[in-house]
Order: structure tokens, then C-alpha cells, then sequence
């Protein structure tokens, strides 16, 4: 099995403790060319160093969202999410809640 090991710490702003705004998110999964990674690697381990404090739900969209949409219910068996406990559940949730609100809005999440 390839895993890639992505570190989100390369991503914050100097000075900045927090990733944060959907257009950063997206920017930054650009940046990474995530999609090219999706496709090499079998499973992609996300590092949230200790200097991280917070991700905003906003910038976790932006870099995830078309991942979810590919990857739906299996999204967290692609993406192993590590750091400290209160980022790693603030993902989870996260991905909870764009889930909710994906089939609310009538769409599928579960193909």
C-alpha cells in the first residue's frame, strides 16, 4: 500500500497558528496539486503539527471538498488524519457535517 504523508504546517500564513478561508483551502490543495496525489498514492496521512491551534470549516472545504465528492463515504479510509486530538476530531466533524448538509440539500453522498 502507497501513503503519501501530506504536512498541512507548510501551509500557514507567518505569524498564523490557524488554517483558515475556503479560498486559501482551495489554493492551497492547488498548490499541492492534491488531485495527482489522490490518484498515486493508496492512502494520504495528514500531519497537523502541534503548532497548528485550529482548522476553519471553511478552509477544511476548500481543501477536501472535491475529495469528498470523489471519494464519499470512503473519504476517511483515503485520508488518515493525525495531530492533536482536538484538530483530528474538529476534522472529523467537519466531514460529519458537510455530509449532513450534502443530503439535505438532496444530494448523494453514498455512491
Amino acid at each position: 500500500m502507497k501513503k503519501y504523508k501530506l504536512e498541512m504546517g507548510q501551509f500557514l500564513e507567518e505569524y498564523s497558528k490557524v488554517l483558515t478561508g475556503k479560498n486559501t483551502g482551495i489554493k492551497n490543495r492547488e498548490d499541492v496539486n492534491l488531485n495527482n496525489i489522490e490518484s498515486a498514492y493508496d492512502v494520504i496521512e495528514i500531519i497537523f503539527s502541534d503548532d497548528i491551534y485550529s482548522v476553519n470549516t471553511g478552509y477544511f472545504c476548500g481543501f477536501f471538498e472535491p475529495s469528498f465528492k470523489k471519494y464519499k463515504q470512503s473519504f476517511l479510509k483515503k485520508f488518515e488524519f493525525y495531530g492533536r486530538e482536538i484538530i483530528v476530531s474538529k476534522i472529523k466533524s467537519d466531514y460529519e457535517r458537510y455530509n449532513r448538509i450534502v443530503k439535505y440539500k438532496g444530494e448523494s453522498s453514498n455512491e
